[in-house]
């Protein structure tokens, strides 16, 4: 009678890991730490934005105007991907249109001071300058010495007297502060030499038409909307203004306003933004043609039939 086959006993598993059984022998002359084969995870891979972002390096090292360093710029641009992932949806040349755009104007995005933000609008990046991001422009590219804006909320005394007197009396009430609903004006004062002072006012048609015409009316939400009331006072201030060609075109250009203007060479062909904001340095890039009076042929400002 045939007997049945027996499994032979199985070494049992132990807490300290596998039986001496199945263990691996050294060979003689090797560490027994060299039969264990040990594979290291790959190198995280840095994202496309970055990776295309770090080939013009020397580009954006190059085009900072000295008042912040490239490392700087490229850093903060990964940390507001980072904390707003959207942006990495964003086509790379528009990421870094807005790097070169921050390299050049001397700004870092998504700051401490708020001086301007990277916002993902659609497949493209914009760079939006705030409030104290157009402040800087304007003391860099001109000869005023400090540039202030200020809130009135219904209740307050406020005064402009435009003429030869030409002065705005405002007194505030800090009892009646507080609420972005009660706004009803906002102004912005340039101070230079010897007292030289040049201003202007925004009424609450003025605020309202700016914030209609917002690409990103998420930034003027809740405690959002006092600085950009701000904003909308400085930027219409800084059109009347003298400022150097870079200025123009940072205070002019880049907003939540309008986005990207096309920047035109002497030729009239469209330009990439990067060769743009180089010829707005060197003086090889003019800007478009001004609107004229076609009887006269005189050109004419922005702000008629703007002033409410």
């Amino acid at each position: 009678m045939e007997q049945p086959m027996r499994t032979p006993p199985q070494p049992k598993p132990t807490l300290d890991g596998p039986s001496s059984a199945s263990k691996a022998v050294p060979v003689a002359g090797q560490s027994p730490h060299s039969q264990i084969q040990t594979t290291q995870p790959p190198a995280p891979q840095e994202h496309p934005m970055f990776q295309s972002i770090m080939k013009r390096e020397a580009s954006i090292m190059d085009a900072c105007s000295g008042s912040v360093e490239h490392k700087a710029i490229i850093a903060a641009t990964k940390k507001a991907c980072q904390d707003q992932p959207k942006l990495l949806n964003a086509t790379p040349a528009s990421m870094l249109n807005c790097v070169m755009s921050c390299a050049m104007l001397g700004i870092i995005p998504n700051g401490l001071h708020n001086s301007a933000w990277l916002i993902p609008y659609g497949k493209e990046a914009k760079l939006m300058i705030g409030y104290n991001g157009y402040i800087d422009l304007i003391t860099r590219s001109s000869t005023w010495d400090s540039v202030e804006a200020r809130l009135v909320y219904e209740g307050e005394h406020f005064e402009v007297h435009a003429g030869t007197r030409n002065e705005i009396i405002h007194i505030e009430d800090i009892t009646k502060r507080g609420d972005v609903r009660k706004i009803i004006a906002a102004y912005a004062v340039a101070r230079g030499p010897n007292g030289a002072t040049q201003w202007e006012v925004c009424n609450k048609q003025d605020i309202q038409k700016a914030y209609n015409a917002s690409k990103s009316k998420n930034l003027w939400d809740g405690d959002n909307r006092p600085e950009m009331t701000k904003k909308t006072a400085v930027r219409k201030l800084a059109k009347y203004m003298v400022l150097d060609r870079l200025g123009q075109y940072g205070v002019a250009v880049m907003d939540d306003t309008h986005g990207y203007k096309q920047v035109q060479n002497v030729s009239g062909e469209p330009q990439d933004l990067e060769d743009g904001l180089r010829g707005l340095v060197t003086g090889e890039v003019i800007d478009a043609e001004p609107e004229r009076d076609p009887d006269t042929g005189e050109i004419i400002p922005e702000h008629i039939g703007a002033e409410s």
